[in-house]
């Protein structure tokens, strides 16, 4: 009898300390906007003024508030929304131009020899 009082006390007390394992897994795996924001610190990246001129702030806010962005979501979003408006407004990352100036400046000296 003293066996099964003592296996029926010890049930419990496994169950909880398996749930108490459990719970801290879970807690180390939980994705955070902290921890977001560690993994991918771009999205802090503060833009020159002058790059911005232009940029359509209240636009991209009416955008995020319609998709329901909040928290590091939000960040993300306006970084991209910064990023592309500068990179169009400087014509960065344009392959078909940079090709077509590049063909230009090889004829030209092909020329010369």
């Amino acid at each position: 009898m003293k066996k099964i009082k003592l296996f029926a006390g010890l049930i419990p007390a496994a169950i909880l300390s398996f749930s108490n394992v459990i719970k801290a897994q879970v807690n180390e795996n939980k994705i955070t906007d902290d921890s977001l924001e560690k993994k991918f610190s771009f999205v802090n990246y503060k833009f020159d003024a002058d790059s911005l001129i232009g940029f359509d702030w209240e636009n991209a806010k009416r955008i995020a508030e319609q998709e329901n962005l909040q928290g590091f979501e939000y960040k993300f979003f306006m970084y991209n929304m910064k990023r592309s408006f500068i990179n169009e407004k400087y014509h960065l990352y344009d392959t078909y131009n940079t090709q077509k100036k590049y063909r230009k400046s090889n004829d030209s000296n092909s020329r010369l020899q």
